[in-house]
């Protein structure tokens, strides 16, 4: 499974152009690159790209994906995330298995998203599609 989380300053809101930072942990204390970007498609193509350096994607592969937004982006904001994030997959061939999209973890006073995929085998994937109920996640 790998994670990268985005953190977006603050600024975001007045300008066109965004700072961003990536990091491996939730807060992104981290920094990987702090760019100015200006679509959601570059903000999206950076994160995908870091995170297909480390776990490498191919057509033998099945994923799941947890986008989460970590607070202030709209569902249309996370759903034009996601449909780059959707191109980005299939151009490596791998096949979804499944996709959660939402609020999962919102620390206090982050703007930004985080992605989660997750590398199914057979064993993972039984166990995936298994029910759940938890505080925080419910998959019936």
């Amino acid at each position: 499974m790998q994670e990268l989380h985005l953190k977006l300053e603050k600024s975001y809101l007045r300008s066109r152009k965004i700072k961003l930072k990536l990091g491996w942990d939730l807060t992104a204390n981290q920094e990987l690159v702090l760019i100015d970007i200006s679509s959601a498609k570059n903000v999206m193509d950076i994160v995908f790209d870091h995170i297909n350096d480390e776990i490498v994607l191919d057509k033998n592969d099945e994923v799941c994906i947890l986008l989460n937004n970590a607070g202030n982006m709209t569902f249309l904001e996370m759903y034009i995330l996601y449909n780059r994030l959707f191109d980005r997959i299939q151009s490596t061939k791998a096949k979804i298995h499944d996709t959660d999209i939402g609020r999962y973890i919102c620390p206090q006073d982050m703007l930004g998203f985080s992605v989660t995929i997750l590398k199914l085998d057979d064993e993972l994937k039984q166990y995936y599609n298994m029910s759940a109920i938890t505080p925080g996640y419910k998959k019936i």
